[in-house]
C-alpha cells in the first residue's frame, strides 16, 4: 500500500471548487500513486466525481450539525491521512482537521484580517493581490507542486495571426479584476 495519503478539504462553493482543480491536477502528477481524495458538501459532490486525478469523493452534509463533523473525524482518523490540505478554513473543515496526530496540515490563509480592513473601513492591507488558485498553491507548498498554468504563461499567448492590438475580449483560465487597479487591465 501506498504510503501517501492526502485528503483535500473544500466544502463549497462551485466556484472555489473548480478552482482547487489546478493544485489537484498537480498533486496527481508530483504523487502518481497517492491516494488522493477530496471532500466537499453533499450538494457539490457531482463536480467532482468525474475528475480523473481523484480517488474518492466523499460528501458532507451540513443539516446533520455537529453529528456530522464527529463522524468525519473519525473518519479522517481512520482513512490514515498523513496530508489534509484544509482549502476552506471554515470552522467545520477546523473541527475536522485539527489536533489529529501525525498529520501534516496544509491551510489556507483566508487573510480575514485585510479583508476586513478593506471590506468595512476602506483600508487596503493587500501588499498585492494574490489570485485564488495561487493561494491554494501556497498552502501545499511543501509538497513541492508546480503551477502548469502559470508557469506556461498562458496569460499572453494569442493564436498565430491574431493581432493583439484588435483584441476585444479574451477568456483566461483564472482571471480576475482588480478594483483597486483598474489600469492592470492594460494588456
Amino acid at each position: 500500500m501506498n504510503s501517501d495519503r492526502f485528503l483535500i478539504i473544500r466544502l463549497s462553493s462551485i466556484g472555489d471548487i473548480i478552482l482547487t482543480t489546478p493544485l489537484v491536477r498537480a498533486l496527481r502528477k508530483a504523487y502518481p500513486d497517492a491516494l488522493i481524495d477530496y471532500l466537499v458538501k453533499e450538494e457539490f459532490r457531482e463536480l467532482l466525481v468525474n475528475n480523473p486525478y481523484i480517488d474518492n469523493v466523499y460528501s458532507f452534509d451540513p443539516a446533520n450539525g455537529i453529528k456530522d463533523i464527529i463522524k468525519w473525524r473519525k473518519k479522517i482518523k481512520r482513512n490514515g491521512y498523513n496530508s489534509i490540505l484544509d482549502l476552506h478554513g471554515s470552522i467545520r473543515s477546523i473541527l475536522m482537521t485539527r489536533w489529529l496526530l501525525k498529520v501534516e496540515l496544509g491551510k489556507l490563509n483566508k487573510k480575514k484580517f485585510k479583508r476586513f480592513f478593506l471590506a468595512k473601513l476602506g483600508i487596503n492591507l493587500y501588499e498585492q493581490i494574490s489570485p485564488v488558485t495561487q493561494r491554494y498553491f501556497e498552502a501545499a507548498q511543501e509538497y513541492g507542486l508546480i503551477d502548469e498554468l502559470e508557469r506556461d504563461n498562458i496569460y499572453d499567448k494569442l493564436e498565430d495571426g491574431v493581432d493583439p492590438e484588435r483584441v476585444l475580449l479574451r477568456i483566461v483560465q483564472r482571471a480576475y479584476f482588480d478594483f483597486y487597479n483598474p489600469t492592470r487591465l492594460s494588456h
